[in-house]
């Protein structure tokens, strides 16, 4: 009795054992200088639906993870909803639906590097929308109180250029962010 390496786990065995005790393939018949099996037998590594040597340990089914799937689902509603705030300087509808999508996902992402993006994302909306209301109420007060029109419409051109530079900022720093795999903030 030797012991031998067996051709497919390259462990030590027995050259008297019937099988493989690591992988189960049939030794019997095996030799040092043959590596091919004899004919007749199972391929050396089976794939998918081909017969196992008998009393082989079967490979783990694979059974895909549910938290990096509802991650990657995460991250693909917040890929969109970046690019639906981008659009949303031609369509205020464009940054309503993100920000919805953005609050619907929110729990899915709790305690994850997604959830900074999906906050990211509903506060840079609801600023947005709070700095044109107020620009918008500023100029009108000032159009009627003082009635310095030309003043006040140069004014809310100011302030909603700066709106608008700065919501683009946020959108472009949170995709970044995003296609990094890391959180934004």
């Amino acid at each position: 009795m030797a012991l031998i390496t067996c051709p497919d786990c390259g462990n030590s065995v027995s050259d008297a054992a019937p099988a493989c005790i690591h992988c189960g393939r049939p030794i019997a018949a095996a030799s040092p200088r043959t590596a091919a099996p004899p004919a007749g037998m199972p391929p050396l590594f089976p794939g998918p639906g081909q017969p196992q040597y008998p009393g082989a340990p079967q490979p783990p089914a694979w059974h895909p993870d549910p938290v990096l799937e509802r991650l990657s689902s995460v991250k693909t509603i917040a890929i969109v909803n970046y690019a639906l705030m981008g659009f949303a300087p031609l369509g205020l509808l464009s940054a309503v639906v993100a920000v919805v999508l953005a609050y619907v996902k929110r729990d899915e992402a709790r305690g994850t590097w997604l959830e900074s993006h999906l906050d990211w994302q509903i506060d840079t909306f609801w600023a947005t929308l709070w700095w044109i209301a107020g620009a918008l109420i500023g100029g009108l007060a000032l159009m009627f109180m003082l009635d310095a029109s030309m003043m006040a419409t140069l004014l809310m051109a100011l302030v909603m250029v700066g709106v608008f530079l700065w919501f683009l900022y946020r959108v472009i720093r949170g995709a970044v962010a995003l296609f990094d795999d890391r959180p934004v903030g």
